[in-house]
């Protein structure tokens, strides 16, 4: 019988251990095999796949269609990397088709591979179907059509996609066809989740329009005349602002200045020194924050071009509400002379907008669509962070590569993240006002205020109206209408920000729609004892409820410690001091600790991954990449999402680099400034002096690292160098603390904890409810104890720890797995932290501890006990092993591992 159609050569890559189904893929193949039309070639080594042959090679440059099953075996192999690289090149050029086809369960998607779709065209992989026939069916139906077209001549192939064979959606899993105007298009590469759902910065992949754009283009044009841009931070003031000026194609040259910028401040002043003689648009930014000398000097330079009625000139102002009552109010003559915007919430329709445009971009579909409307209450930022937590909750990283259902809502985890975020923007100013009224008795007005706020629909109340419902505090009421509000406004300047106090009207308001989110989602109770109102009853509906006797202190029932929940089974792999060099440590290593954990422990899933300092040696960009490569495998292999890897910088994550180029040297005798200890190399005659802007960048590298491993920036400032992790599943919350954040080339043993970070830190630990049944680890990476002067001598951090309820403290530095007790109370069942050090997982032999080879620590946590398993590892191309070193009493033989009662 003569051949349908010329031969095609298929070649597919996988593993030996995938070699049956391999067979039952050929078995599938049989009724195209029988025509002619396919010629095999496949990877059929007895070394699991771990070796390529050059015969391999010429396969896969000659077929037409390449297929590759996924597996982790396949993720793994040493020859993986280079197959896709081929079989994507070959793509890019229009000579093949590459299908994936997934056989087990592994985080293909953050392969370069994202980008196709794969088969079976559901994303199940076929291990996961009933009937694996059924999967093999869906599989072939998919290839039929690219096998098909890569057997016609070139002028034959469709110009579109052929029909689909029945079962086989019309958007197939690979998502090109060969035609006749060259090759394939390439698919568009996946977009990271967090450039998606933007929270810094300007959105552009789901930018909407605002409400108040069109209005903003309009005033923009009329020159001469003033423009007040004025709203809650984080609303996208300067973003539109910016948007509008970019769409005014006749507009005056712009100069846009920020007033956080000394450099601008220099640049205004020239500007108003020649009140914009030669015509031009000057653009202030954060005006609010503008010295009141130079606001001055802008109001004058404002009336001037208004009453010249000038059509060359013009200024624009951007800041905090309220500035354009404040203009008015400063500067009467000001009045009538400009146009105030006001941007605030955003009505639904333009959030719904929003959260659709991302939802197309990362290829998911939100189920409870409406319900991340409504919560987002009118703000584009909310928007964002609802929709980024919970696409990071289903595991999604990047864009989708077929698209998803997220069934998660914006309720319990999400908000738990979203709360987090905000916290360090508002609860320090909100606990400045919750104590307002801490000296006249009885206490609780301005906390009652504050839940009035979150209740109000615009977000606003009377405090006359407040003195009416809580009766029994009407005399704090009246003491703070006696301009004690306000005067206690004036002392805390960053209160302006949140809120509006209408001195005449008693009315205080809040006009961010982020702070709103924020309250309505406050954990009260919490928060009332943190500001120090602990005789306080909440009532979920009617707020705070407060003594109605006439004792003027508040009596309140103290509610009983819960007693500890039984831990979930889980898993914690603990490494430190893993001191990466080259790609060749990633792929060996990843290799070594896995068959490790699968074949020795038995450990075929991990919940959590934690690395406490000292990933790299120098903090160059090669080590850090070896460690993301050695992250990413073993993250595909043990089904680990980005937020299930808690990392910590160590002295070795630090860039000398940076550091050393932080410093200025000059004479003594020429620097004029403070020399203040510790903030200065001595060198005599000459000193170093610090720049600490350039200073915290020496963490720039570290910060890049954990962005590309967790999708989450990594703070540069200190005060925010304490990083919370919760896991619900698990009833686990994990604080991540830099102790190194004070060191550098000169200065290598000040190690440290930041005590703002922690007070931060704990202060969310306190009043964020859902932590409560947590068991609550800390890890961090020098040792409280040694020889050494490079450890943490104050070590008052243990106590904080120790009193929020903290059990277990991980660290590394010292190189040798060790444990040690803290105790707090001195009572047997008293409050203690016991302290692990994981040993060193790669330092080169001359760093090794004598007596300590290389080392890692295998935490399993369940019911009221943790068993901590140390493995070593004594030559370098080596297996780990047992690490048999703990003492069980006279005439025993230590053992590899110990338990600890956590309570």
């Amino acid at each position: 019988m003569p051949r349908l159609l010329p031969p095609v050569e298929v070649f597919c890559a996988h593993v030996h251990e995938e070699q049956p189904q391999f067979q039952r893929l050929l078995t599938h193949l049989t009724p195209l095999n029988q025509k002619d039309i396919i010629l095999s070639f496949n990877v059929d080594d007895p070394t699991w796949g771990f070796s390529w042959r050059e015969e391999d090679t010429e396969a896969l440059e000659r077929a037409s269609i390449i297929i590759l099953l996924l597996s982790a075996g396949f993720l793994a192999a040493d020859f993986c990397s280079e197959v896709i690289h081929r079989a994507l090149r070959r793509r890019s050029e229009g000579q093949a088709e590459v299908v994936p086809v997934l056989v087990r369960h592994v985080a293909w998607e953050w392969t370069p591979l994202a980008g196709l779709g794969v088969l079976p065209d559901d994303g199940k992989p076929i291990s996961a179907w009933s009937d694996e026939d059924e999967a093999w069916t869906n599989v072939v139906r998919g290839l039929q059509r690219f096998i098909l077209a890569a057997g016609l001549p070139k002028e034959a192939a469709p110009a579109s996609p052929a029909p689909s064979p029945p079962g086989v959606p019309a958007a197939s899993a690979v998502r090109s066809m060969p035609s006749p105007a060259g090759p394939a298009p390439l698919p568009a590469p996946p977009i990271p989740i967090d450039k998606i759902f933007r929270t810094t910065g300007q959105p552009d992949i789901n930018f909407v329009e605002p409400e108040q754009l069109g209005d903003i283009r309009v005033r923009l044009r009329m020159m001469g005349q003033g423009l007040v841009v004025q709203g809650p931070s984080g609303v996208g003031k300067t973003t539109a602002v910016r948007k509008a000026l970019g769409d005014l194609a006749t507009s005056p040259t712009t100069t846009l200045l920020s007033s956080k910028k000394p450099s601008n401040i220099r640049r205004l002043q020239e500007i108003l020194a020649t009140s914009l003689a030669e015509g031009g648009h000057l653009v202030i930014d954060d005006f609010h924050r503008l010295a009141p000398d130079l606001q001055g000097q802008v109001a004058d330079l404002i009336k001037i071009l208004a009453d010249e009625n000038r059509s060359d000139a013009k200024v624009t102002l951007i800041g905090i509400n309220p500035v354009g009552v404040s203009l008015v109010r400063d500067f009467p003559d000001l009045a009538n002379r400009f146009a105030v915007i006001s941007m605030g919430k955003q009505s639904v329709e333009k959030i719904d907008e929003l959260i659709k445009k991302g939802a197309q971009a990362a290829n998911v579909r939100f189920e409870r669509h409406a319900e991340f409307v409504k919560e987002a209450a009118g703000s584009f930022f909310t928007a964002q962070l609802l929709c980024l937590e919970a696409a990071l909750k289903e595991g999604v990283t990047q864009t989708a590569p077929t698209l998803r259902t997220l069934v998660t809502g914006p309720t319990g985890y999400v908000i738990d993240k979203v709360q987090q975020s905000l916290a360090f923007k508002y609860h320090a100013p909100l606990m400045e006002f919750a104590t307002c009224d801490e000296r006249p008795p009885p206490r609780g007005a301005c906390l009652a205020l504050l839940w009035l706020l979150s209740q109000a629909e615009d977000v606003s109340v009377s405090l006359e109206a407040a003195r009416y419902r809580y009766p029994r505090l009407a005399p704090a009421f009246n003491w703070l209408m006696a301009s004690n509000l306000g005067r206690h406004f004036e002392a805390h300047p960053r209160l302006h920000d949140l809120f509006h106090y209408n001195r005449d009207a008693a009315v205080l308001s809040a006009e961010d729609p982020q702070l709103e989110f924020y309250l309505r989602n406050l954990r009260w109770e919490a928060f009332a004892r943190d500001t120090g109102h602990e005789g306080v009853r909440w009532d979920l509906e009617r707020g705070p409820l407060f003594d109605t006797s006439a004792a003027p202190t508040i009596v309140a029932e103290r509610a009983p410690e819960p007693s500890p929940a039984p831990l979930p089974a889980s898993s914690v792999l603990h490494l430190s001091d893993l001191h990466f060099g080259t790609r060749a440590d990633a792929v060996q290593w990843a290799g070594q600790l896995s068959a490790d954990l699968r074949h020795e422990l038995g450990c075929k899933h991990l919940d959590v991954l934690i690395l406490s300092g000292d990933v790299t040696n120098r903090a160059t960009a090669e080590e850090y990449q070896a460690a993301s490569e050695f992250l990413l495998i073993i993250k595909q292999e043990f089904r680990l999402s980005p937020q299930q890897i808690v990392m910590v910088p160590g002295n070795h994550d630090a860039s000398w680099t940076q550091a050393q180029a932080a410093y200025t040297p000059m004479r003594r005798a020429d620097y004029k400034g403070p020399l203040e200890e510790g903030q200065f190399i001595d060198g005599d005659k000459y000193v170093e002096i610090r720049d600490e802007a350039r200073y915290r960048q020496r963490f720039a590298p570290f910060a890049d690292f954990y962005r590309e491993v967790r999708l989450e920036a990594y703070p540069l400032e200190y005060e925010q160098q304490a990083t919370l992790h919760h896991l619900p599943a698990q009833k686990l919350l994990i604080l991540g603390l830099n102790s190194a954040w004070a060191l550098d080339h000169h200065f290598r043993t000040r190690a440290s904890i930041n005590g703002v970070a922690l007070g931060q830190a704990l202060r969310l630990v306190r009043t964020t409810e859902a932590y409560a049944e947590c068991l609550k680890l800390a890890v961090w990476h020098h040792p409280i104890q040694g020889p050494g002067e490079d450890r943490i001598r104050d070590t008052g951090f243990i106590e904080l720890l120790a009193q929020e309820g903290f059990r277990l403290g991980l660290h590394g530095h010292v190189h040798k797995a060790d444990t040690a007790l803290f105790r707090y109370d001195l009572n047997p069942e008293g409050r203690h932290l016991d302290l692990l050090c994981a040993g060193t997982f790669g330092a080169p032999v001359r760093e090794w501890t004598s007596g300590y080879p290389l080392q890692y620590q295998l935490l399993q946590f369940e019911g009221d006990k943790v068993t901590v398993h140390t493995r070593r590892r004594e030559e370098p191309n080596g297996a780990w092993k047992p690490d048999a070193r703990w003492s069980q009493g006279a005439g025993q033989d230590p053992l590899p591992r110990y338990e600890i009662r956590l309570f």
